[in-house]
């Protein structure tokens, strides 16, 4: 999987290869190593109530009522949410070791209220 760049012509600046350390076909339960355990639980949660039906449709209440056909809306955002545990930049490079966030610039024109 690469992200922005086309890999045909020649230019490699904006190419890059990422890893999922994970099928996305079929992603395990548990989190792979170093992800954010958390949101990938939730994701789990989400994708496990997105199922689908005999017809083609999903079988989640909310998707339901709107005869939502699947892969519906709830079942993609879990795959998002998965790919966001796995590879966000709070991925733990070894277990138990979080890697801290650079912190952001202000913002133009934001003045601190505590000073």
């Amino acid at each position: 999987m690469t992200d922005r760049g086309d890999a045909g012509s020649g230019h490699r600046d904006d190419a890059r290869l990422l890893v999922v350390p994970y099928d996305p076909c079929r992603p395990p339960e548990d989190p792979p190593q170093g992800a954010e355990r958390l949101m990938w639980y939730l994701a789990e949660r989400v994708a496990l109530d997105h199922v689908p039906d005999g017809h083609g449709r999903c079988r989640a209440p909310s998707c339901a009522t709107r005869h939502e056909s699947f892969p519906c809306v709830g079942v993609r955002l879990a795959n998002v949410g998965r790919l966001w545990a796995a590879l966000g930049p709070w991925t733990e490079p070894e277990p138990g070791t979080v890697v801290p966030r650079k912190p952001r610039a202000p913002s133009p024109g934001f003045e601190d209220s505590a000073q």
